[in-house]
């Protein structure tokens, strides 16, 4: 709340969303669309580094380091709050993150001095802390529908339970697999939020006869009262908008209703359930098929969006078993006490994966020296053999569980360059090239 304060107070000092800009270029689709969001943050493509800096005077700022100036920050609370220093950490991700975004929050979370012990799926932790108090004989299958402040995640998972050792006792373990995940990666509640500032603006821009756009503060002040506006409207069917000296001495006043919002956000109401139909089209099933729905994140809480889903799922129950902003976090947690050897806690299994493919394409690198050119000395159809040298394989296929390892052999006589590439580059953003990295093996 403090934070939201000075935002408004001083938008050309404060950063944003840069959480969305981990590991990602200025060219990034989901980068675009929070430069459309009218943030004072002087954003720019550091060729050095090879990624996003922000300016703020005569420093610059990685995301990765503001990123590390939250975690150091959430260490702070954590040790008043529970009297000890905190070292290790698992952290929740988006579904959708690749390797380069996975490694940005990796790398944050070094530059803060915590250990990673894992990343886990946000909606694969909320299963987590789902499933921990509860074993199911059969299968039981949960669909999670998650909006949260910029994104929309679906996950599908199956529960069942299996029996095992624990100590010298069989007991009964609950397990589950995630079987189907989605997403819109560019629908949360910041897009409604930004609906209704680009409102609230254009009705001002009436009074004022020029662009209010261009002006920080008085659209920090504007974006701040949308975020409000929309969820008092979630209670209520309208709310008198008013804004004091918003800019010029010019008070800022406007009716807005529920029904008007609803109208205005059409287009994204229209994107709701496009990754549920995705993620059961995934686990080749139908909603009859589901035994559970359960609801995270602060978008749920417009009524319009849970209309939307109750008219989806037909006779299934919205279920609301989980605290819808902290499920993450809670599961979370309980992954980290069952990863750390400080604690005994009761045995959940889980088997996650990930989405996208990964192909390695290996050849050699040919020095050549020499008058004449020879490789190493050797005959030129040596030469011309090693130069023609390659291999082609998919590393992981698309849906490998996390944890799997695989080892590749082959003999070869000269060094190696080793390329890693996505392999299905439409699964990735429409500017997000399929490179992960090369490496060159001598």
């Amino acid at each position: 709340t403090d934070a939201y304060g000075l935002m408004t107070r001083k938008p050309q000092s404060s950063f944003s969303k840069f959480g969305r800009m981990l590991g990602r270029s200025i060219e990034h689709g989901t980068v675009k669309d929070v430069l459309k969001q009218y943030y004072s943050m002087n954003i720019y493509q550091n060729e050095t580094r090879g990624g996003i800096s922000m300016k703020l005077g005569d420093a610059d700022y990685s995301p990765e380091e503001l990123t590390a100036m939250l975690l150091g920050h959430a260490k702070e609370f954590t040790k008043a709050f529970g009297g000890k220093e905190i070292r290790d950490c698992v952290l929740t991700v988006p579904s959708f993150y690749t390797l380069h975004e996975r490694a940005a929050y990796k790398m944050a979370a070094e530059i803060a001095k915590l250990k990673v012990l894992a990343l886990i799926d946000d909606n694969t932790a909320a299963a987590l802390q789902y499933g921990k108090d509860r074993v199911f004989e059969e299968n039981h299958t949960v669909l999670y529908f998650n909006m949260g402040a910029g994104s929309t995640q679906v996950t599908i998972a199956t529960y069942n339970s299996y029996v095992g050792k624990e100590g010298y006792k069989n007991k009964t373990i609950g397990n589950f697999d995630v079987i189907a995940k989605a997403w819109d990666e560019n629908l949360g509640g910041t897009d409604f939020d930004m609906i209704l500032t680009n409102y609230f603006a254009d009705e001002f821009n009436k009074v004022l006869g020029s662009e209010v756009r261009e002006i920080p503060r008085a659209m920090a002040k504007l974006r701040a009262q949308a975020t409000k506006s929309k969820q008092v409207l979630s209670a209520n069917s309208e709310i008198p908008v008013k804004i004091n000296s918003l800019h010029n001495d010019m008070d800022f006043t406007v009716l807005i209703t529920r029904a008007k919002f609803e109208e205005l956000c059409s287009d994204l109401f229209a994107r709701v359930t496009t990754p549920i139909s995705e993620a059961l089209a995934q686990a080749n099933m139908t909603v009859a098929e589901l035994d559970g729905v359960e609801l995270l994140g602060g978008g749920m809480r417009i009524p319009r969006i849970q209309s939307i889903l109750s008219k989806f799922f037909g006779e299934k129950q919205l279920g609301v078993h989980l605290n819808a902003d902290e499920a993450m976090a809670l599961g979370a947690a309980f992954h980290a006490a069952n990863l750390s050897t400080a604690f005994k806690v009761r045995k959940t299994g889980m088997s996650d994966y990930t989405p996208h493919a990964v192909n390695v394409s290996l050849k050699s690198i040919i020095k050549e020296v020499g008058l004449l050119g020879s490789l190493f000395g050797s005959d030129e159809a040596a030469a011309e053999e090693a130069k023609s040298w390659s291999r082609v394989t998919t590393l992981f296929k698309a849906r490998s569980r996390y944890d799997l390892k695989k080892t590749i052999a082959f003999h070869h006589d000269h060094d190696i360059s080793c390329d890693l590439t996505y392999t299905d580059a439409a699964s990735l953003p429409p500017t997000f090239g399929p490179q992960i990295a090369i490496l060159n093996v001598t």
